[in-house]
């Protein structure tokens, strides 16, 4: 199968959060085409993430087009959980309960996670908490948890484990 990966930024290079409501349909429509061409071609679509200040926004286009009539039966689309951010499994057990809902399952693509040094600089120098752990053993313990989540879970979510980390996978295993 083919499997493609897409960004958010890359389909529309003006988010904006304090236009979430514009800036949320300007992406739907752009996503949609390459949603319905994936389904006309059996293709894996992915969308993937980037930083936490666009988390929430990719979680929720990623559902609300999910739930579309169009959509919400294809079994080949997915998105991407990082595991370094504090609040990856609160958003597993969410997608978890929204594929439930969905009645259609989907991928969960569980990677360690990328941005880390961006996301905390950004939030030394803004005064922020950081949203990742800054400990790495934190890191992996938080992907182990996940994956048994999402494992827990095959009947509705389908897992992606992603990790170069031997210990995690062998875990997953």
């Amino acid at each position: 199968k083919i499997n493609v990966s897409v960004k958010m930024s890359a389909v529309f290079s003006q988010i904006n959060d304090k236009a979430w409501g514009s800036t949320k349909e300007k992406l739907k429509e752009r996503l949609r085409p390459i949603l319905t061409a994936a389904i006309k071609n059996n293709v894996f679509i992915n969308l993937d993430m980037e930083q936490y200040s666009v988390k929430h926004l990719t979680l929720e286009v990623f559902k609300e087009l999910m739930a579309e009539e169009e959509f919400k039966s294809y079994r080949h689309f997915g998105c991407v959980i990082q595991a370094h951010l504090k609040d990856s499994e609160a958003d597993v057990r969410d997608l978890i309960a929204f594929a439930i809902k969905r009645g259609t399952p989907f991928t969960i693509r569980l990677v360690k996670g990328a941005y880390w040094d961006y996301e905390t600089v950004e939030a030394e120098q803004r005064g922020w908490p950081c949203p990742v752990y800054i400990v790495k053993a934190e890191t992996d313990a938080n992907y182990e948890r996940c994956a048994k989540l999402l494992l827990d879970n095959h009947k509705h979510i389908r897992a992606a484990l992603a990790s170069h980390n031997v210990r995690s996978l062998a875990t997953a295993l």
